[in-house]
């Protein structure tokens, strides 16, 4: 039986894309956590693909969605790997490409459309962005270390570009690039660099909320940051597209313009590819297909978030806390601030906290 959770590693010197199965995985160049590892199916290098049309959705590896494919195959080698899937008469390939040498990998996407009809077709691109040396404080600081990532976007070469900005050593950190390649009839269809905008909250991540709608385009120092890119086609029947995306780190403030430079269009990338590509595919090794175990069924605990069973709502004892304010108020004894939360209610946001408090103080 298939070991799901088995993480196979693609890599170079100084360079590895390390993922598993079911699709989690990581980024680390010279020992730097580019992206984020933790012990959850809704981490690792995501591609959301959706029907316009239709409304479907699904993503290139099983996870996030863990939508159940028509057919499913993945083989490994030594740098490059290959997942394959059709879902709704769409076929799905990712080919994931770490060269001989360098700082970067490269994800080719290619759609099939092998229906008797025209598909509007979205991909969405998601990575959970990092930049640690020191993964555990990922875990054991994750909202404190990611005040402190900024993102902006090149409009010029279509990439998110994320730097830290951190109290011990700030030039220490790599500068991280996620970039498109496009060619007609694709479009480009925005960005997003905010984990809530696009996942809206209290979904899972397997149902991000950005998926039926436009992206914002937001940048700057996030919160929670998150690297989204999104293109779209029209595929008449028996077409097919293909996209490029770049993850790559600079570890010195002209690297990323250097980089660019080196492949100024999606010929040059394409070209790149092919070649290193071919070099590796011998080695690649078909893992599984059609495996029941990496298509589990979730669908339950998903609608349990997004549609809640109607709860009876508990006694608070409000009269018990000073400044009640609806869902929280200070404990009179020990001064601390305590919420009162149904089983079918979101905890409030800090914001809302802090504003709803000042009021009643003023």
């Amino acid at each position: 039986m298939l070991a799901s959770h088995h993480e196979y590693i693609l890599g170079n010197k100084s360079f590895e894309s390390h993922l598993n199965a079911i699709g989690n995985g990581r980024l680390i160049a010279r020992g730097c956590h580019l992206t984020s590892h933790r012990p959850s199916p809704d981490d690792g290098i995501f591609f959301f693909v959706r029907d316009v049309e239709s409304g479907a959705y699904w993503s290139a590896t099983p996870a996030p969605t863990f939508v159940k494919p028509e057919s499913f195959h993945m083989n490994i080698g030594a740098r490059t790997a290959r997942i394959v899937r059709v879902d709704h008469s769409i076929e799905t390939t990712l080919d994931i490409l770490v060269p001989e040498t360098g700082d970067f990998e490269i994800r080719r996407m290619t759609l099939a459309n092998k229906s008797i009809s025209a598909r509007r077709i979205e991909v969405t691109s998601s990575l959970d962005i990092i930049l640690l040396f020191d993964r555990l404080r990922d875990s054991f600081h994750q909202t404190f270390s990611n005040m402190f990532i900024g993102a902006e976007f090149s409009e010029e070469h279509r990439a998110l570009l994320y730097h830290r900005r951190f109290f011990d050593d700030p030039d220490r950190f790599p500068i991280f690039s996620h970039r498109i390649f496009l060619e007609k009839p694709a479009e480009f269809l925005g960005f997003e660099t905010d984990r809530e905008a696009f996942i809206g909250r209290g979904r899972p991540f397997g149902k991000p909320i950005a998926l039926h709608q436009p992206l914002r385009n937001t940048a700057g120092y996030i919160l929670d940051p998150l690297a989204n890119l999104r293109a779209g086609t029209t595929l008449s029947p028996h077409e097919s597209v293909e996209y490029f995306f770049v993850n790559s780190a600079h570890f010195a403030p002209h690297q990323p313009e250097t980089f660019f430079a080196r492949f100024p269009t999606i010929e040059t990338v394409r070209e790149f590819f092919v070649s290193e590509y071919e070099k590796d595919r011998s080695s690649q090794k078909r893992i599984t297909e059609n495996n029941e175990d990496l298509f589990p069924n979730i669908e339950p605990l998903r609608s349990h978030s997004e549609e809640p069973a109607e709860a009876k709502t508990p006694l608070f004892e409000s009269e018990r806390l000073l400044f009640w304010n609806g869902f929280g108020g200070f404990d009179p004894e020990t001064h601390d601030y305590r919420m009162r939360i149904r089983p079918d209610q979101l905890p409030p946001s800090p914001g809302r906290i802090f504003w709803r408090i000042r009021t009643l103080a003023q």
